[in-house]
């Protein structure tokens, strides 16, 4: 899937979830960019919180700055179904999970010989909720907070565009990955097509 997000349009977060930090929520988002992400607050768990982290996931083994590129430009997305199986998202797909609220996502789809840029939209106008997972790790005594988002295989819409999406979650199934309830497999599954838009996008 694209390693490009369109950040969430509005402060609003769902379940009115608060958050104060200034970010521009406007434009494009990036691997390495900072983002709001929602999880259970680390001090209170069984409160939400928006969380200010970086989009890329460095595992909480790493220690050195040197990590955070070596593990940080891989990790930006997980495939939901090798994730709880490898020492890179294990833990965190046991004990940290998240949600990514974005506006929308880009892909480039092969015309011909040339590429165009594409944005996935919600079909109602409304935000997207995205399945990922958290880590914290030390990195010269300073706190980084990191996510990836967690991909699929296509839906018959997406599949006109790319070989991966990302998992996007309705309501309630999202209430169930935070709350770990559920078999995992039948949550992380492609949304339905009618839930998207696909249309041209500027350069």
């Amino acid at each position: 899937m694209s390693g490009h997000l369109l950040g969430n349009r509005t402060p609003d977060f769902v379940w009115n979830i608060k958050y104060h930090a200034k970010y521009d929520h406007s434009r494009e988002i990036v691997p390495g960019d900072l983002y709001p992400v929602i999880r259970r607050d680390p001090a209170n768990p069984h409160e939400l919180e928006a969380a200010l982290m970086r989009w890329g996931l460095v595992p909480h083994w790493c220690t050195h700055p040197a990590d955070i590129q070596k593990y940080g430009s891989k990790t930006h997305n997980a495939r939901s179904e090798t994730a709880h199986e490898l020492p890179t998202f294990r833990d965190s797909f046991q004990r940290r999970r998240c949600l990514i609220q974005i506006s929308g996502f880009y892909e480039w789809r092969k015309i011909e010989k040339f590429r165009e840029k594409h944005q996935i939209l919600s079909s109602t106008g409304g935000p997207l909720i995205l399945a990922g997972l958290w880590d914290r790790a030390y990195i010269e005594d300073e706190t980084l907070d990191s996510f990836t988002i967690l991909t699929c295989p296509p839906n018959a819409l997406m599949d006109e565009v790319h070989h991966r999406m990302p998992v996007i979650l309705g309501q309630k199934a999202a209430r169930d990955w935070m709350e770990g309830r559920g078999d995992p497999a039948e949550l992380l599954r492609p949304c339905p097509s009618h839930w998207l838009d696909i249309q041209p996008a500027e350069e």
